[in-house]
């Protein structure tokens, strides 16, 4: 079995990035009396980051990094480790930096309370996932943990000339931001799936919790950045005042650079370890093929879809004849994040499906919950098969991307951004949330037809080269230092809805 996958540099090449050495890219520090993040990479430099960027869009990242000298711009949000905004904003610092930008990154200080308040309460029920109604001592401890944090963070947003308040979490931060500092810009920058409409409609549980949080300062930004979606946006964001971006995944970090065999080879031992301790699960075995799917334990990512697709894919492929050993193993995997208190409860309903609902496959169904370890995680989705993404609700989704741009086929659910990502029949499948049918159906084609899995494997190699080149670090740069730059020099500027991309294009350098 192959288990290197393969790697694209985005000029235009198959042409494999580096493989590093050390087991973590990039290395961060938190300041425990402020937040600050620091990051920092014993492997990467400017450098590499240019040699995989087209010559236009260097020329673009390098300009735009120059007009901004001088100026200073801050990110928050509410945790360094776990979840796509860690991962996104820790690449992003680190290359901006690099560029001599002065940028700062805050994440709020931990408090048990305030995120069961933030993700029971918020994430989840904009999401549509839960109907739990923000209580006023909900959002009295929601103020008091903001305006704690706010006086950590102080001396730096004062000095800011743009901060960027990532998803509602530090949302609450705003009014304390505008107040130490009258002429910041403040973005506020929206992540994850959220029901738009329901979010608009008095009455419903998404109105009353996002009228508080509203109310309580996300009124008072600038401007306001979504996904290309705009179900997630409520109505009372004005339009003028809105743009439209995807996320990013960054081709050189942890999560994605090349591996030597190596490093592929310690990434599953480690994997292999934590099973052991999650339920005393035996090992994957490594001489049969494994399907993947790699998120955090929550209530939105289609768990409990992905053992019933497994279970109707693996009974499909004993009635047509097919042994054990042929049959693929399912690996469900994931971090912790410290804002998500749904983890464990997610991760022991998902076990508890195993040991009894699919008892007679269990050994095959292998569920950990691993410490963050970026290079187990690449290692792990480089020696799969197939990907699944089921999520029933999301923003975006990066695994999907990271999946492609391994040449990995994808099956995944139609919700929020996954279907940008995807091609359908091109580097994977699109289904309706919740038809396990089709995943089975589709997990039988590729698993016993070779040539269709050559194809899609192709495919998802050539579009990641292409299509997906937009979801990666460098020209989301672009599109972020393009708008701080806009939202600075221009106060006439207008988002109207647009593509910040089409902006970029459009517009000056």
């Amino acid at each position: 079995m192959d288990i290197t996958g393969g790697n694209l540099g985005f000029n235009g090449h198959h042409q494999a990035t580096k493989a590093f050495t050390c087991d973590e890219v990039f290395l961060k520090h938190i300041d425990p009396q402020t937040g600050e993040v620091e990051v920092s990479s014993p492997v990467i430099k400017l450098n590499d980051y240019l040699s995989i960027t087209p010559p236009e869009d260097r020329l673009r990242l390098l300009g735009l990094a120059n007009s901004l000298k001088g100026r200073k711009i801050s990110f928050v949000n509410a945790t360094a480790a776990g979840g796509g905004v860690a991962i996104m904003r820790t690449a992003q610092r680190f290359l901006l930096k690099e560029l001599g930008v002065d940028v700062r990154w805050f994440v709020t200080e931990p408090n048990e309370e305030a995120f069961k308040i933030t993700k029971g309460c918020f994430h989840n029920v904009f999401q549509g996932v839960a109907d739990n109604w923000l209580t006023d001592a909900d959002m009295e401890i929601y103020r008091q943990w903001t305006g704690h944090n706010a006086q950590r963070m102080e001396a730096e947003l004062a000095k800011s000339d743009i901060v960027v308040i990532d998803d509602p979490q530090p949302s609450g931060l705003i009014p304390h931001i505008k107040k130490i500092n009258p002429n910041v810009k403040i973005i506020f920058r929206n992540h994850i799936h959220s029901l738009g409409n329901l979010m608009g409609k008095k009455g419903t549980v998404q109105n009353h919790s996002w009228q508080f949080l509203w109310k309580n300062g996300i009124s008072r930004a600038d401007l306001y950045v979504y996904h290309p979606v705009e179900d997630f946006i409520p109505a009372n964001v004005a339009p003028e005042k809105t743009v439209l971006m995807p996320p990013s995944t960054d081709p050189l970090d942890g999560l994605n650079r090349n591996l030597t065999d190596e490093e592929i080879r310690r990434g599953l031992e480690f994997i292999n370890e934590k099973l052991e301790l999650n339920g005393h699960q035996n090992p994957i075995d490594l001489g049969r093929r494994y399907i993947t799917q790699i998120a955090r334990f929550d209530p939105s990512k289609g768990i409990p879809d992905v053992l019933e697709a497994y279970s109707l894919f693996y009974k499909k492929m004993t009635e047509n004849g097919f042994t054990k050993a042929s049959i693929p193993q399912l690996v469900i995997a994931g971090n912790g994040s410290v804002d998500d208190p749904d983890g464990i409860p997610v991760l022991e309903d998902t076990m508890k499906k195993r040991e009894h609902r699919y008892k007679d496959i269990a050994d095959d169904i292998k569920v950990v919950r691993i410490p963050h370890n970026d290079q187990a995680l690449n290692a792990l989705l480089r020696a799969s098969f197939i990907v699944l993404q089921l999520s029933t609700r999301e923003g975006f989704e990066f695994k999907v991307t990271e999946a492609i741009m391994k040449g990995k086929p994808v099956i995944a659910s139609e919700v929020g951004g996954i279907p940008l990502q995807i091609i359908p029949g091109e580097s994977g499948y699109v289904v309706k949330p919740g038809d396990t049918r089709q995943v089975a159906e589709h997990l039988f084609s590729l698993v016993t037809q070779p040539e269709m899995y050559r194809r899609l494997s192709t495919g998802a190699l050539r579009l990641a080269s292409a299509k997906n080149y937009e979801f990666t670090t460098v020209p989301n740069l672009i599109n972020w230092l393009w708008l701080f730059r806009e939202l600075l020099e221009n106060p006439d500027f207008k988002g109207n809805r647009q593509n910040v991309k089409d902006l970029v294009d459009g517009g000056r350098l």
